[in-house]
């Protein structure tokens, strides 16, 4: 058998413990040898990967002006050195920053270079959102964009919608790829209907505003049937929790809704696997931040739950309305509160809608299969060679 190619793995910081998906997609490559490079590392109790290349912490002052280096001028000795030696066939950055600091050392070593975006990396680039205080910290990246949409040799976005907005950023359109990640699909999950009662009702997200999480505690204050025959159990930390305590508190809805703060990944899933309906009601930020697809609908669908989705993003390229799902505007509590007593009301639509969304799962969102299609956009980009066009 040939030996694997290899591939190095740049990301801004390895790995938030929300990044799950990224860490599945490293470890799950068949045909390509992966290692990373990384400003800093993070949960690797969560994430056990190596080799992870880092520059933080820094234990010395030779390596806290190396790491400075790095986040203002895109340069790294250590990372130079390894990419040089490490026989590497490309490299692929996870999300728009960790690409522009790969740019000068893959210019210097004529390395091929693909980059996934995911959403805010996106907002920044499309939006006035960089202009925000809370977001300066972009504006290295910002200014970055215009080489690195040149040096980038395929750019693979989440969603379509996402894959249009970096159009109107200024990427290449030749070069952006709608590239959906895969999951991966329990051979069995509990019957939808033999889960328990009062109906449980799951959302997991950050607790910022894109997540349109208040909205889903509005859709509870305003029906009496939620109240009466659901529950609402909300995972997720974040800037936004008080006032969604607040919100419980101050609408009575403490009896029927639960804060669960953030919860490990495998007790998120153990809790789809007891929900019967779960809630994305994703909307745009007043930032203009806006979701890919949200990581959480495909693992709800793979555990054969339906899901109550906005018309947000790439969520209408998972959720096929009356098919798998139900669709919704943003910020339209009563529209999400209607939705969620039609599955109330109708367990039977319940579960058709959970098997056809496991259904589809299966088919066109299988992991191996993704990794598959990834992997063959690596093979594209490698047999292109010296064809790139960087003017």
């Amino acid at each position: 058998m040939p030996s694997q190619r290899r591939v190095a793995y740049f990301c801004a910081n390895f790995l938030p413990a929300s990044q799950t998906f990224v860490y599945r997609e490293l470890t799950a490559h068949v045909r390509y040898q992966a290692e990373v490079f990384a400003r800093g590392r993070q949960h690797p109790d969560l994430f056990p990967f190596e080799p992870v290349h880092t520059l933080l912490p820094a234990h010395r002052t030779v390596d806290w002006f190396e790491a400075a280096r790095y986040t203002v001028l895109r340069s790294s000795s250590r990372f130079f050195h390894r990419l040089r030696n490490g026989h590497f066939d490309l490299v692929h950055a996870q999300f728009g920053p960790a690409a522009a600091q790969a740019v000068p050392m893959c210019e210097a070593l004529g390395l091929p270079m693909i980059c996934t975006f995911g959403g805010i990396d996106v907002a920044v680039l499309a939006t006035n959102m960089r202009f925000r205080p809370s977001h300066w910290a972009y504006w290295p990246y910002w200014s970055w964009s215009r080489r690195m949409f040149r040096r980038l040799d395929r750019i693979l976005a989440v969603s379509q919608d996402l894959a249009d907005r970096l159009v109107g950023a200024g990427a290449p359109e030749e070069k952006v790829h709608v590239f959906h990640r895969g999951i991966a699909v329990p051979t069995r999950v509990p019957p939808l209907l033999s889960r328990p009662s009062p109906v449980e009702i799951l959302v997991v997200g950050r607790l910022v505003e894109k997540k349109g999480i208040e909205y889903a505690l509005q859709a509870f204050a305003r029906s009496s049937l939620l109240r009466q025959q659901a529950r609402l159990m909300v995972v997720g930390d974040g800037p936004l929790r008080d006032r969604l305590a607040t919100i419980i508190r101050d609408e009575g809805l403490h009896d029927v809704v639960q804060l669960l703060g953030r919860r490990p990944h495998h007790e998120v899933l153990a809790r789809m696997e007891r929900a019967q309906v779960v809630l994305v009601p994703s909307v745009t930020a007043r930032s203009g931040d806006t979701e890919g697809v949200p990581n959480v609908l495909k693992e709800a669908n793979a555990r054969g739950v339906p899901v109550v989705g906005t018309r947000h993003g790439g969520i209408t390229e998972i959720i096929e309305e009356g098919k798998t799902g139900l669709l919704v505007p943003e910020r339209d509590a009563v529209a999400l509160a209607t939705a969620i007593e039609r599955l109330i009301e109708r367990p039977q639509l319940r579960a058709r809608l959970g098997d056809a969304a496991r259904d589809k799962m299966k088919r066109e969102f299988d992991e191996s299969r993704r990794i598959d299609v990834l992997e063959s956009h690596y093979d594209d980009v490698i047999r292109a060679g010296g064809r790139r066009d960087h003017a």
